[in-house]
């Protein structure tokens, strides 16, 4: 068991205490750990987060689904190199593309993404698509990026690499949610999950969106995303009753 020793520093307390003093009718200190955020474990955080909870100041809700992990393109790479990659994800994986998220997708290139993440998809697994240029959104614009969902992927929009990571890993921890919900609903689960993850995604021009729905209504999925993310500030089941309502309507 991992043992955090409380804060021994002042200076954040009297600040908050004395210079803040005004913004509070009383103030009460609660001592959580003593680790530099970006040298803690997801199990530390989830620490802090029950540690929150149980100070009845919000809800936590913890479940992520670790696996989900990132696939770089990589000039240098061959197809086997991908499947590796791919193959190391579990029920999620993001594949962060070149510039506005194009790869190598020649056919019969022996280093084309393409073989890799069709098998990864056919396995199962969601594949998200979006780019290693972290100001810019994915956008599909370009055929060598289209041929990526061609293959199965889903855009992610202006959704950057680490959020996209983090909310796919999010709703994947409730996928047993997912399932129940669609199964309700009359719904896939994974177009479920495709609106879901679509939710408050927007890309650089509007046609590119409305190109890849295009697409799903074609394979007998049709997509409706809500401009807004439900399951920021709520609860996820609500959130998700947001999303199957849109996809029934």
């Amino acid at each position: 068991i991992l043992e955090i020793d409380p804060p021994t520093g002042e200076i954040v307390w009297q600040y908050v205490a004395d210079s803040l003093s005004g913004w509070f009718e009383r103030a009460h200190r609660h001592d959580l750990c003593a680790l530099d955020s970006s040298n803690m474990s997801f199990e530390d955080w989830e620490r802090v987060a029950r540690t929150v909870e149980a100070l009845g100041l919000a809800r936590a809700d913890t479940r992520f689904d670790l696996t989900v992990r990132p696939v770089f393109a990589n000039p240098l790479f061959a197809t086997s190199d991908y499947r590796n990659q791919f193959a190391a994800c579990g029920r999620g994986a993001v594949f962060a593309g070149y510039g506005g998220g194009n790869a190598n997708v020649l056919e019969g290139s022996p280093r084309s993404v393409l073989p890799a993440l069709r098998q990864s998809v056919e396995a199962g697994t969601f594949v998200a698509v979006t780019s290693q240029v972290p100001l810019e959104p994915y956008d599909a614009e370009y055929e060598t990026g289209f041929r990526l969902l061609e293959a199965g992927g889903i855009p992610c929009g202006d959704l950057p690499l680490a959020d996209a990571q983090v909310k796919l890993s999010y709703l994947l921890g409730h996928w047993s949610a997912i399932e129940d919900t669609a199964s309700r609903s009359g719904l896939d689960p994974r177009g479920l999950l495709t609106a879901a993850f679509l939710s408050g995604v927007s890309m650089r021009k509007a046609v590119s969106m409305d190109r890849f729905r295009e697409m799903m209504g074609s394979r007998g999925s049709p997509l409706e995303i809500l401009p807004d993310d439900p399951f920021v500030g709520g609860e996820f089941g609500e959130g998700l009753e947001r999303v199957a309502r849109t996809l029934r309507a």
